[in-house]
């Protein structure tokens, strides 16, 4: 299993979070009680330095959706399991800024990876950790998995609607979409 392996090697798990701001040490309760507009049951999987979180929907394995929510009250589907889950934020390092872009088509959502490359390479001229953890994570875990990571992110991200919708569970009140609405 892919959170077996991470968690068994303390150096992948590092340079995931670090590189990939994807950790899975954060599985400690979310900001508030939250519940998905289907009612199918989520498990904290990991976290990131924000205060966000990556849950997996539903009952099962890995081979279950995975949701993300910031701590800021927005939250979509990023993954259809957690391997695109995991490939993607390794591969789109700027993934936090995709996933606010409200790029509505899948073209839009290219362009937008394509500016954050330029501002990707200035973070790490200054921060040259930033590239060596990522090689890490992506020799570790034999990436890429799939041909087109982008893609399959949004593709879960069109879909959060109407089912993987996110509620606070004491106001009733939906988190803000991330990404474009499908």
């Amino acid at each position: 299993m892919l959170l077996d392996q991470i968690r068994n090697d303390s150096d992948l798990a590092y340079a995931l979070s670090y590189a990939a701001d994807f950790d899975v040490s954060r599985t400690y309760e979310f900001v508030e009680a939250v519940h998905l507009s289907s009612g199918a049951a989520l498990e904290r999987v990991a976290g990131d330095a924000a205060g966000g979180a990556f849950f997996l929907v539903g009952e099962g394995g890995e081979g279950r959706p995975v949701l993300y929510a910031d701590s800021e009250g927005s939250a979509g589907l990023v993954g259809w399991n957690l391997r695109s889950v995991v490939e993607a934020v390794v591969l789109l390092p700027y993934w936090h800024d995709l996933l606010g872009s409200g790029a509505a088509s899948l073209a839009e959502l290219r362009q937008t990876a394509a500016s954050l490359v330029g501002e990707y390479a200035e973070i790490t001229a200054d921060d040259p950790d930033q590239l060596v953890q990522q090689r890490v994570a992506i020799e570790r875990l034999g990436l890429p998995w799939s041909e087109d990571p982008l893609a399959a992110l949004y593709a879960a991200m069109t879909a959060t609607s109407p089912d993987f919708v996110l509620f606070n569970s004491e106001e009733g009140n939906p988190y803000e979409l991330l990404g474009p609405i499908a």
